[in-house]
């Protein structure tokens, strides 16, 4: 898991490293979904050392994974909202996490997907999501860039 995931976030930000704008803001945004995926998957694992005792819990890697995989993966998060819009960066970093989680949990927890006629519905909502998040994004409110507040805040002095 952590060698694909290592491997699968150095394409990521290699490829963004030559990128300009929007795609650069995807690419990141991508490779902040895919460190939180992880994020998560690294902290299913530390709760479980925790049942085993707190000695388990701090002397197991799995809970400093988290702390690095979550720093990094805000780090990654910042870089995408930095490097173009919202919109760019936003379907990727929502979409992109639920997807990777849910490969991780098949592949490592084996978790059950529903199969059959349980598949038109989840796309759907799949689609529905994807549509979602590119329309949030785009926004008015999102594109803002002065903020909500019109009003200067009055100064609140304490006398003594």
């Amino acid at each position: 898991m952590l060698i694909a995931t290592a491997a699968f976030e150095t394409v990521l930000i290699i490829a963004a490293l030559g990128a300009k704008g929007e795609p650069r803001a995807a690419l990141l945004g991508l490779a902040a979904a895919c460190g939180y995926a992880l994020t998560a998957a690294l902290m299913k694992n530390a709760v479980s050392d925790l049942d085993q005792g707190a000695v388990t819990f701090f002397t197991s890697w799995h809970i400093y994974g988290v702390a690095v995989a979550g720093v990094g993966s805000l780090f990654l998060l910042q870089n995408a909202l930095q490097a173009g819009s919202l919109v760019a960066s936003q379907p990727m970093l929502t979409v992109g996490d639920a997807l990777i989680s849910i490969a991780y949990g098949v592949t490592l927890y084996s978790e059950q997907l529903r199969v059959g006629w349980w598949l038109v519905p989840e796309i759907i909502a799949l689609a529905a999501i994807i549509v979602g998040c590119v329309q949030i994004a785009k926004s008015p409110l999102a594109a803002e860039s002065s903020g909500l507040v019109t009003e200067t805040a009055s100064t609140v002095l304490l006398s003594s």
